[in-house]
Order: structure tokens, then sequence, then C-alpha cells
């Protein structure tokens, strides 16, 4: 590699369906963003060992002229980001995993740690849909569902880094179990993964996310009965937290947030319904950052280990 070379910050989010990466020299600005299904990580040993793996990889690869010099990492579940573990991930199956360490072992730099949508809420504030709000709720739709309350421009975590979760409340105490050993929790309903096997309970049949929404915007009864309670939850749960909190916005990321109108418009209508002394109602819009919030996240990270906003 060139001695000249600029210095960048290899990005890592890890999420429960895959491990996105690109390489900044500033948190606006991501190159040679990939995507790697968890189920295509080096093999070998569990999870974890498979992001050490891809990492290195990844910086063996780094794009022509990029020199990467810190790593940022964010990870889905209760992150002790002080002490670099990740304390427990239900959606990726460790308790305590040191992921700090192990990422540092394997590349030889320094590692920043975080919570992935908290992560991606602060990028959103900095670069994307949250500039000009102090209060809001960031809202990540993908796979799994994660939520961050961001609180004067910065996400709370609470006491020992749950704070801020939506995911986990119960909707129906009635409904289909959920991974947590609870009933009817938001995740179970409203997630993608949750809203493919509801319908799969109901048809028999497998089918994404996407293609349930497109089903229930074409009339497909069962698609359309999944579909409505995956949104009449998450109203159920954001009405709480706009009750509690008065944020200005609600912002939707993830995958699902590609639905659109389809998901937003009946979200905001909702809100506005159920919170009628909210005044004026938060708005409801999607991430400018996209499916790639939490990269922007982990970019930020590993920029401030180095104490730059931007490399040279």
């Amino acid at each position: 590699m060139s001695a000249t070379a600029q210095r960048c910050v290899l990005a890592v989010d890890v999420g429960g369906s895959a491990v996105k990466f690109g390489y900044a020299t500033s948190a606006s600005q991501l190159q040679s963003i990939r995507t790697v299904p968890i189920q295509d990580l080096p093999q070998g040993g569990g999870v974890l060992d498979g992001i050490a793996e891809l990492t290195r990889m990844a910086l063996a690869e780094s794009p022509q002229g990029l020199r990467p010099a810190a790593i940022g990492i964010v990870v889905p579940g209760i992150v002790d980001a002080k002490s670099g573990i990740g304390r427990l991930s239900i959606m990726l199956g460790w308790r305590d995993a040191p992921i700090q360490k192990r990422i540092g072992e394997a590349s030889g730099l320094p590692v920043a740690l975080g919570h992935d949508v908290s992560a991606a809420a602060v990028a959103e504030g900095a670069y994307g849909a949250g500039r000009g709000h102090h209060d809001w709720v960031f809202l990540a739709l993908g796979t799994g569902l994660g939520s961050a309350l961001m609180l004067n421009g910065v996400p709370y975590r609470g006491s020992n880094g749950w704070g801020g979760e939506l995911s986990h409340i119960v909707v129906d105490p009635e409904g289909p179990p959920c991974r947590c050993a609870k009933r009817g929790c938001l995740e179970v309903l409203a997630s993608a993964s949750g809203i493919s096997a509801r319908f799969a309970d109901i048809t028999g049949e497998t089918i994404g996310a996407a293609e349930v929404a497109a089903r229930a915007a074409s009339g497909h009864a069962a698609a359309e009965q999944v579909w409505d309670t995956a949104v009449s939850a998450l109203i159920t749960v954001l009405a709480m937290a706009v009750e509690s909190l008065n944020p200005s916005a609600v912002i939707v990321g993830g995958g699902m947030a590609q639905a659109g109108p389809q998901l937003l418009d009946p979200l905001k209508d909702g809100l506005a319904t159920q919170v009628a002394w909210v005044r004026p109602s938060p708005i409801v819009i999607p991430a400018e950052l996209g499916v790639f919030a939490g990269v922007h996240g982990a970019a930020l990270l590993g920029l401030n280990v180095l104490g730059h906003g931007e490399l040279q």
C-alpha cells in the first residue's frame, strides 16, 4: 500500500441478517459499501469469529489510495460500549461477546464499538433526516426491529444499555411467541421477519415482507391482515413514546422504510389520532441515509477514536 494513501475508517454495521461495511474519510462520505449475508460469513467459528475474519478481509481489500487507520463497528442488542462488550443479542445468539477485543486482535487497529440503531440515529441527526430536531424517535425496521430515543440530540440508553428499545414492548399478550420468551412483542408483529412469519402461519406460503406489502396493496386478504396488524402495533407503541417524550419527529429507517407511503402515511395518521392532544403531531419521515445509516454511524465512531471529523 502506498505510503501516501489517505487514512480512512473501516465502518462495519452488523445486522440480524447481514453485515454492511464501507470505507470512510468522513462520516458523510462512504466508499465501496458491501453487504455480506450472515450465512455467508467466513466459516470455522461462531458469528463473532466470522465477523473478525470478514474484517481482516475488508482491510486487505481496501480501495486503492485508502489506508484504514481505525475501525468503527456497531451491533444490535445490549451493548456496553465502554467495556467493548456485546452484552446480549437475541438475534445473533451471543452473550458477553468481547467484540472490541476480538476485532482489535484481528485487525491490529483501534476499534470503537457502539449500538447499531443508536449510531444510525446519531448519523441521521448529523447528516440526515434528524437535522434541525432536538428530540426524535428513530425506528429501524429490518429483519429485526430496533429503536433509539434521541433526547437533545443524544441517544438515551438507560442504566445498562437497553434504554430506548421499543422492540419488546408487548402489544398483544396472546400474540405469537417472541425469541425473548414473551408473546406478542412489537418485534414479532412488525419486523420484516415477523411479518413474513405471520403470513406463513396464515397461508403456509413463505415470502418476504416486501412481497407481503405488495400483495396487501393489491388487496390480498391475508397480506392485508398481516400488514394492518404490523402497522397497528407500530402505532400503538410509537404513541406511547410520543405521549411520554413529545418528540418533533419519528424517523423510520431499515429495509421496510422502502414501503414508503404505504407504511409512513398510516403511521402519521394513526399517531395523529391516538395522541390528538399533542400538537403539532410529530412528523413521520424516512431516514435520509436509508439502509446504510448504521454504516455512517459506525464511521462516526471510528473517526471519533482518531479525533478527526475528516482524515488526511
